[in-house]
């Protein structure tokens, strides 16, 4: 048995210094509330043991400006993973996330050529991840052949999770939305 949590609210434009009480509980609630009550009821069902994968980000463990709740709500499915494997390991359940990054989504679809290889040009693989890269990594984690993988956040994001990106002292004058970085 395995339950897979694939809900993300991106959070962007949302800073520490802008940001509200209904900002973070709806980007908490999509990003970690959901997970943790969806374990707790997908766990009843496991009776011979299983498979819980979180969908994370790269922003786990790295954060850019203006997506301070996003960050914060995706690290803690981090922490969540590091108790569930405690917790569950005795009942033959296994946890873990994957820190995707760089994926090719609908929201690729606005973007011109250019745009898109400016991006490529910026990831050490060269190219985004594809939902069948992600899918991949999840149906591995799901399967005997991880059967003692767990409490891992495990990237599958192009390299991005790597690297630093170069960091603007003043964005929050010239782009405090941090439009920018994600046009």
């Amino acid at each position: 048995d395995a339950f897979v949590n694939n809900a993300a609210n991106l959070g962007v434009g949302m800073s520490v210094l802008n940001s509200t009480e209904a900002d973070w509980d709806a980007v908490m609630n999509a990003n970690a509330r959901a997970a943790f009550f969806g374990v707790q009821e997908s766990v009843k069902l496991m009776k011979e043991g299983g498979s819980v994968v979180f969908i994370s980000s790269c922003h786990a463990a790295k954060s850019v400006p203006a997506r301070a709740l996003y960050t914060i709500s995706k690290a803690a499915l981090g922490g969540m993973v590091r108790s569930l494997a405690v917790e569950l390991g005795c009942l033959g359940i296994r946890a873990n996330a994957i820190l995707a990054g760089a994926v090719r989504t609908d929201r690729w679809d606005s973007l011109t050529d250019e745009q898109v290889q400016e991006r490529r040009d910026r990831y050490p693989a060269g190219k985004e991840s594809s939902p069948e890269e992600i899918a991949a990594a999840v149906a591995f984690l799901c399967s005997d052949a991880a059967k003692t993988i767990t409490g891992a956040e495990i990237p599958v994001d192009s390299g991005i999770g790597v690297c630093l990106l170069r960091y603007n002292k003043d964005w929050i004058a010239n782009d405090p939305y941090n439009v920018k970085y994600w046009e």
